[in-house]
């Protein structure tokens, strides 16, 4: 009532950073009926799918399972069944050149180059810093603008 929105997938995106980051692209992936597009920022992309990663603990464990891979929590499993039912959300993702999850996000996009999934792939310099972030959404809104197809809509500039 407030916002106004389509109430169908050409209306819905999803953005999110860090752990957000991949939680977005989980969201997108496991609903791709609901989303048309997905962005992550330094996102923690290997988390649900069973590699080892700076972010293995108790809590992960209790998460997502001692053996995610190939479960519903695994992006490169979600992302072939969405490729397979050809409905696959737009997807992006970045990361910063001196963030501690930059090994995550070249291999995710490594990955998804070689099962040929459709998506963005940028890294620029920063960190995993809201200095990173907050400059860098800006792209990631002109993403979800194009991929929503929505008219009269202008780019997003930096202020800068």
């Amino acid at each position: 009532k407030t916002f106004h929105a389509k109430a169908s997938r050409q209306g819905r995106c999803v953005d999110g950073l860090s752990m957000g980051g991949y939680g977005a692209l989980r969201i997108a992936l496991g609903r791709p009926d609901l989303y048309a597009s997905a962005s992550s920022h330094s996102g923690a992309l290997l988390a649900g799918c069973g590699e080892k990663t700076s972010l293995d603990s108790s809590e992960s464990r209790r998460i997502f399972g001692a053996s995610p891979q190939g479960t519903e929590h695994d992006l490169f499993r979600l992302a072939r069944r969405a490729k397979q039912r050809k409905l696959m959300p737009a997807l992006r993702m970045d990361c910063g050149t001196e963030d501690f999850l930059l090994h995550q996000n070249r291999t995710a996009h490594a990955r998804l180059m070689r099962m040929k999934v459709p998506h963005e792939y940028e890294e620029f310099t920063g960190s995993h810093t809201w200095d990173y972030w907050d400059l860098h959404v800006r792209e990631a809104m002109n993403f979800h603008l194009r991929n929503l197809k929505l008219r009269g809509s202008k780019p997003i500039r930096s202020s800068n």
